[in-house]
């Protein structure tokens, strides 16, 4: 007797989105989405499997949406058949994701669909329409964003201040809904202050050990660094300015409504002697570094940088190249010491150390084997895998084989060797994507082996060119070789760490 089961409801899943600007419109509240999708889901006698809601996130791509990745792992491990949404815009806000996360529906057998557009992206038409709004979706994003520019951009000319909070500066909420751009008197005492320090001479790293000794803080509450105080001197803003980017891309000052903080006069001042500093570090000697980030501070651990000091000799200057701390150089003393160690020096001993390794055969050979071995360790399991993969396909297409046997001798149904050559045909697919990937797996592993046999070959050249190239060549080949350089605190190499790897199979695929 055939047993007939009552219908069962359609699994479906709800997706709800409001970004933080939504939020406070009407209709667009994850409460009111809700209400309206579960409203749907009784009266059409559909179970929901989850509701998937990203709140405060922008639409502008499904990228970060943690809840939208959720709902589409979930659609290709098949927990429900169907998406619905108030609204297109609220799963897309443009046409590529809108139809990426269409074609995932349907390529899993599921399919989306709208309450506020009424269609159904299983039908023709509904398809088209689902393009299409994911086009006005994506254009009406884009004149928002265009809108704001336009809004931001027409309040600049008038005089408003439309960036980030800076230092000297607050913005003030006022009765009718508005904000005042008004001047933090203490913070602007620090602004004035720097001003004053670097018209009278004193450059931007002295600045900056000087008021980080004081215990001065930027508008966050951290030390000073030498890109911070210049952007600040740099600020037109401190005399009433407003600096704005043009649609064109060009940059533009107005005058702006808020008080200056700093005299018209001393600002002139400072910015003439900027514009000669800058003239005179170009005019400086210009040298590569190939150390720089590379060679690691001994007392905090941090990238060493370029450095040059300059000393008068006679009627001429002489330059002096250095590597210095990185920390010290952005945010001076408070944070760590100079520790200038001399870019000769330092730069003619990693080459000789590079040099004595890359001339060391017996040191190469073991490098290169540990390298391989560690990659054949990685390769063994696998190969065990695919070997009981392969076995295991050998089985089955046996057992296929038996069973028409048996199928001829008349010992087996028509009607059961269907379902057991079907069963088969599902375990030989299954068997035979295991043994594809897995044979993928070692020979992508197997091509990172290293031929020890032309190791050698391969680092001689690589030496004739560290030693012979021009600067901008060691440069480059110093990057792809080292990894780090230590040294002591008496400015003394310790250890250079090679990805040495790396750079024998970049060096090996170059055509010869």
């Amino acid at each position: 007797m055939e047993m007939i089961l009552p219908n069962q409801p359609d699994r479906v899943a709800l997706y709800v989105r409001v970004s933080t600007e939504e939020q406070a419109e009407h209709g667009y509240s994850i409460e009111a989405q809700l209400e309206l999708l579960r409203q749907y889901c009784q009266l059409h006698r559909k179970m929901v499997y989850k509701e998937y809601i990203d709140a405060g996130v922008s639409g502008k791509s499904v990228q970060g949406r943690k809840e939208m990745q959720s709902l589409l792992s979930d659609v290709k491990a098949g927990c429900f058949t169907e998406v619905i949404v108030w609204k297109v815009n609220r799963l897309a806000r443009n046409a590529v994701d809108l139809l990426a996360i269409v074609e995932a529906l349907h390529s899993n057998g599921g399919t989306l669909h709208s309450l506020s557009e009424s269609f159904d992206s299983r039908t023709p038409i509904g398809s088209f329409i689902s393009h299409m709004l994911g086009a006005t979706a994506e254009l009406e994003r884009n004149t928002i964003i265009e809108n704001t520019k336009l809004g931001m951009l027409q309040r600049a000319k008038d005089g408003f201040y439309c960036n980030s909070q800076i230092l000297g500066y607050e913005i003030v909420p006022e009765g009718t809904g508005q904000t005042r751009f008004s001047v933090q008197q203490k913070e602007a005492s620090i602004v004035r202050y720097l001003f004053q320090l670097y018209d009278e001479g004193k450059g931007l790293k002295a600045i900056v050990n000087q008021v980080n000794r004081e215990g001065y803080t930027t508008k966050r509450g951290k030390p000073f660094s030498v890109s911070t105080v210049r952007s600040i001197l740099r600020n037109p803003v401190y005399i009433g300015k407003v600096r704005y980017s043009s649609l064109e891309g060009q940059v533009v000052t107005s005058d702006g409504l808020h008080e200056a903080i700093i005299p018209l006069e001393l600002w002139e001042r400072v910015q003439d002697k900027y514009s000669g500093s800058i003239k005179k570090r170009e005019k400086a000697v210009q040298r590569d570094y190939p150390l720089t980030g590379i060679l690691k501070c001994p007392a905090c651990g941090g990238s060493m940088v370029a450095k040059h000091i300059k000393k008068r000799m006679g009627n001429r200057f002489k330059y002096y190249h250095y590597y210095s701390c990185n920390r010290y150089t952005n945010k001076g003393s408070s944070v760590c010491k100079p520790n200038n160690i001399r870019a000769d020096v330092i730069e003619q001993v990693v080459l000789q150390r590079i040099g004595e390794f890359l001339s060391n055969p017996v040191l190469i050979r073991d490098i290169v084997e540990n390298t391989n071995r560690k990659q054949e360790q990685m390769i063994a399991p696998l190969r065990l895998e695919l070997e009981k993969a392969e076995k295991e396909l050998q089985q089955v297409k046996l057992r296929r084989q038996k069973y028409l046997v048996l199928f001829e001798e008349d010992d087996l149904e028509k009607s059961e060797l269907i379902i057991r050559l079907r069963e088969l045909k599902e375990q030989l697919q299954v068997l035979s994507g295991q043994q594809h990937e897995l044979f993928q797996q070692i020979r992508e592993k197997e091509s990172k082996l290293l031929p020890v046999n032309t190791i050698q070959d391969v680092l001689n050249q690589l030496k004739v060119h560290l030693l012979a190239s021009d600067q901008t060549e060691t440069t480059t080949l110093l990057r792809s070789l080292v990894d780090k350089i230590t040294i002591n605190i008496r400015r003394e190499m310790e250890s250079v760490t090679l990805h040495i790897g790396d750079a024998l199979r970049k060096q090996l695929e170059q055509p010869a």
